[in-house]
């Protein structure tokens, strides 16, 4: 039986995930330099050791009101291909282990707002359901690469 390594996180009063071999670093929030001419859930971009990467709200992204950035808030500093991205979660996130097969790939009980395309499946830990953001979607999307084509 395959275990993944699932990064959790809290937006509102919904919990999300990641894999955790998607996560490339943990940090505080730097200062974040607006782009112009980014959609609204792009912040703006972040300098980490000589690369530039975008930094994201995942609040406005999926539907949601934007909150205050918190004293507490951290990045999640994602990967894919070598691509990096930031999200801005509320406070330190924590790991937990599951099977593979825990993973319901047809959830139904997303929020109607969430783009569908973005969530992976639900897992339920201790009576808990966790929504996997589908990262790949979130990097892959054609206005993030174009900011980068731009930007980086």
């Amino acid at each position: 039986m395959s275990r993944i390594g699932i990064v959790t996180f809290s937006l509102g009063n919904e919990k999300y995930g990641v894999d955790i071999l998607k996560v490339k670093e943990v940090m505080k929030v730097p200062d974040i330099t607006p782009v112009p001419g980014t959609p609204s859930f792009i912040l703006g971009v972040i300098n980490l050791r000589g690369d530039i990467i975008p930094v994201i709200d995942l609040n406005i992204r999926l539907g949601f009101p934007r909150p205050l950035i918190k004293e507490s808030a951290i990045i999640l500093i994602l990967n894919i291909e070598d691509y990096y991205i930031g999200i801005i979660v509320e406070a330190l996130p924590v790991v937990i282990y599951t099977d593979m097969d825990q993973i319901n790939r047809t959830p139904t009980m997303i929020q109607p707002e969430i783009d569908l395309d973005l969530v992976e499946g639900v897992v339920e830990i201790d009576d808990q359901n966790i929504i996997m953001m589908n990262i790949d979607k979130l990097l892959l999307e054609r206005n993030i690469m174009e900011m980068r084509a731009q930007h980086g």
